[in-house]
């Protein structure tokens, strides 16, 4: 069994100071006025980190664990893979701190996606059938040519980065009641949960999944890791076929539920998103609104409710 204590709250405050210089404080919005009718009545805050540098929370954990190698780790470069945020924020950090990087995307990753890391000027290659292998590939060839390699979510180090934005979130709702956001590989909610449950175990942890790739929901609901046989979302940053050991067992203590959506949901919550706020979420990063906008969660109505909302899209939509 992979042990969960590389990653607790101590490490993550410490994460925290390290990376402060290169990360953005992001900002809490109040959607407590819509246009219309709020399809929710509960308290609900959105934390932008849409708005973080290279558009994702990923800077947080690549930063992290970048500042935690050694210089002979970083001599001959890094590699890395992704299915478009992770590769972005390497991509964005290698280039600040002048680190040769290469970033390996499986063969189906959108145009906008690979146009959006190829303005770091990585090298970046195109390989392997989804995120999974992508990333074994990317693994041995860090391997075989002596490079740093950064996996997008199984480290300790990427996972406490991410963990950071827990920190900033409670520090800015400092009675939040319910935290809701993506799950692609589960670095994000293991980071965030651990922060949480910390400060306060009666936080809820709320995850959200695509129905076409619903791993770490039944991971948790088979107490073990499922490997995913067959991906339909088109929302590839959520496309993990399988987790790993390490979020798995931190994921078994820190979320309380998974809530499953399609990509319609999401395209759905990102219309509204924009249509409402003038919030260019891409689908992934509207997933825990889509969650929220399920309405498969019963939420007290004096709750206070943070949706993460974690991914820039390259533009905003009025199809809502």
């Amino acid at each position: 069994m992979v042990t969960t204590d590389l990653v607790n709250f101590k490490l993550i405050q410490d994460a925290a100071q390290k990376i402060s210089p290169y990360i953005r404080h992001t900002p809490i919005m109040h959607a407590n006025k819509v246009r219309f009718d709020a399809p929710y009545d509960y308290d609900l805050f959105f934390k932008l980190e849409l708005h973080q540098l290279s558009g994702s929370f990923k800077v947080r954990g690549t930063t992290n664990k970048i500042l935690s190698m050694t210089p002979e780790q970083l001599q001959n470069g890094i590699v890395t893979a992704s299915g478009g945020n992770h590769g972005r924020a390497v991509a964005y950090i290698g280039k600040k701190l002048s680190i040769p990087t290469t970033v390996y995307l499986p063969k189906s990753t959108p145009q906008n996606k690979i146009d959006s890391i190829a303005k770091y000027n990585p090298e970046i290659i195109m390989d392997g059938e989804d995120l999974n292998e992508a990333n074994e590939l990317a693994k041995s060839v860090a391997e075989a040519s002596n490079r740093g390699f950064i996996h997008p979510y199984n480290d300790p180090a990427v996972i406490n980065g991410q963990g950071t934005l827990g920190i900033e979130i409670l520090d800015q709702i400092k009675d939040v009641d319910v935290l809701i956001m993506a799950i692609g590989g589960g670095g994000l909610i293991g980071g965030v949960g651990t922060v949480a449950k910390h400060i306060n175990p009666n936080i809820k942890i709320y995850g959200v999944e695509p129905t076409g790739c619903p791993t770490m929901h039944e991971s948790l609901k088979a107490n073990k890791i499922i490997k995913v046989d067959k991906i339909t979302t088109k929302v590839g940053t959520l496309a993990i076929r399988q987790t790993s050991e390490l979020n798995f067992n931190i994921a078994k203590k820190v979320v309380d539920d998974i809530i499953l959506v399609s990509d319609d949901d999401m395209q759905y919550a990102s219309d509204w998103l924009w249509w409402e706020f003038g919030i260019a979420a891409e689908l992934s990063g509207a997933a825990s609104m889509a969650g929220l906008l399920s309405n498969q969660l019963s939420i007290p109505k004096t709750a206070k409710v943070c949706a993460l909302i974690c991914g820039l899209g390259n533009e905003g939509t009025s199809k809502y």
